[in-house]
């Protein structure tokens, strides 16, 4: 994956760089590495940020108020249920580098999303053809073959949510349905 990520930041710059106007002068022209050192932050050192903060937490479960993060317009967007300025001070310690990370306030954490979405998976009777969380959605969307069965989708993932989920998510929950088939890969 992180093999997949650099090469991406290499097609990126590449595509950068052939897509400067022709008309340029010598003296207008401009690096692709001076265009990324001006650049507020880089996907390189966003990705590294988050490496240091996911090693922070030692493996397994993440703090209850870490919704996770994810990268927009070069920023390391951490998404927190605790919004306050003590817990993003914490966040910017963490990164190594606290110029690229931004904040956004979500309802949910990580691991409840991920239990919800794990939950999903195991609901039976239900037919579906993908499930994950969407992070910048701060809920998890489940695909289904047929919209018709939607409502009973979800009658049916209430019915069989585990306890402790039921109780973290009384009402509504934050789950998105919508039409996808199945992929045949051959």
């Amino acid at each position: 994956m992180r093999r997949g990520l650099w090469a991406l930041a290499a097609l990126l710059l590449l595509t950068a760089a052939c897509a400067a106007p022709a008309e340029q002068g010598p003296e207008e022209a401009r690096t692709v590495s001076e265009e990324a050192a001006e650049s507020p932050a880089g996907q390189d050192r966003a990705i590294v940020a988050y490496e240091r903060i996911i090693e922070s937490f030692g493996g397994g479960t993440y703090p209850a108020e870490f919704g996770d993060a994810y990268l927009e317009d070069n920023y390391l967007w951490v998404c927190l249920t605790d919004g306050s300025e003590q817990m993003q001070e914490k966040y910017l310690a963490l990164s190594g580098d606290p110029e690229i990370l931004r904040f956004r306030k979500v309802d949910y954490g990580c691991n409840d999303l991920r239990a919800l979405q794990d939950a999903i998976v195991d609901t039976p009777e239900i037919v579906f053809a993908s499930v994950g969380v969407d992070v910048t959605e701060n809920r998890v969307d489940v695909g289904i073959p047929d919209l018709e069965q939607e409502e009973r989708t979800m009658e049916r993932i209430r019915e069989h949510l585990p306890p402790e989920l039921a109780e973290r998510f009384p009402e509504e929950l934050p789950v998105q349905i919508s039409q996808e088939d199945f992929v045949t890969l051959s």
